[in-house]
Parts: structure tokens; C-alpha cells; sequence
């Protein structure tokens, strides 16, 4: 760690390496919980982010438990559409089930909640 100092602060620098750890990389893995596809370049589409990612697969469920979404790649991500069409505002259910590289004969999961506003 290198600390540099000047007459109105401490600047602190220091370098993070994440290596064959599963629990780090887990917390690296991240699903939003809201998004909003109304058009307006924030928030338009829901995609997983995160680093250490091998395989993947989301899916997304209406209240009916229909799935509306389902993806194996991590560049494509919801607009909020099934069939062409522009879903409820409302509460959706995932499935996020996943390796990492660390780990990739070890399949996990994730379940929650997604909340989709225009």
C-alpha cells in the first residue's frame, strides 16, 4: 500500500486480487432488483453482471409463474418483453442457476425478486 499526502488530504492507493475464491466471486456476481424499460437509455434492459462467470442461465417468471425470459449468455438481458409484447409493472420471480470459473463443475442457484417500472 502507498500513501501519498499533500496539503489537503491522504490519498491512499492499493491494488485487490481475486484468485481461487469462490465466496469473492460470488459477491462479484450481481442482479439488479428493478429496471425500468421505458426507452430512456437508463435501466432498459435487466442483465447479469459479474466477473468470474463460466456458464449461466436466468430465467424470469410472471406472477402465473409463466416464464417470460430465459437466457444462457450473460450479454442478453430483458427489455421487459414476452412475445413482442411490454410486460405489467409489477413483481417478476428469477432463477439464476451458475458456475464460476473457480468452481466449474459446482452448479449454484439464486432465487429473488425483480420489480419491472415504466
Amino acid at each position: 500500500m502507498a500513501a501519498i499526502t499533500n496539503d489537503c488530504d491522504t490519498i491512499v492507493k492499493t491494488n485487490l486480487t481475486v484468485a481461487n475464491c469462490p465466496a469473492a466471486l460470488e459477491c462479484l456476481l450481481v442482479l439488479p432488483n428493478a429496471f425500468s424499460p421505458n426507452h430512456d437509455g437508463v435501466n432498459d434492459e435487466l442483465r447479469v453482471i459479474g466477473l468470474g462467470i463460466s456458464t449461466m442461465n436466468l430465467k424470469i417468471f410472471n406472477r402465473w409463474g409463466q416464464i417470460v425470459f430465459s437466457s444462457d449468455a450473460q450479454n442478453v438481458g430483458w427489455d421487459g418483453t414476452y412475445k413482442g409484447r411490454m410486460q405489467e409493472i409489477g413483481v417478476y420471480v428469477y432463477v439464476l442457476t451458475y458456475t464460476t470459473a473457480d468452481q466449474p463443475n459446482v452448479s449454484q442457484q439464486r432465487k429473488g425478486n425483480i420489480t419491472l417500472l415504466y
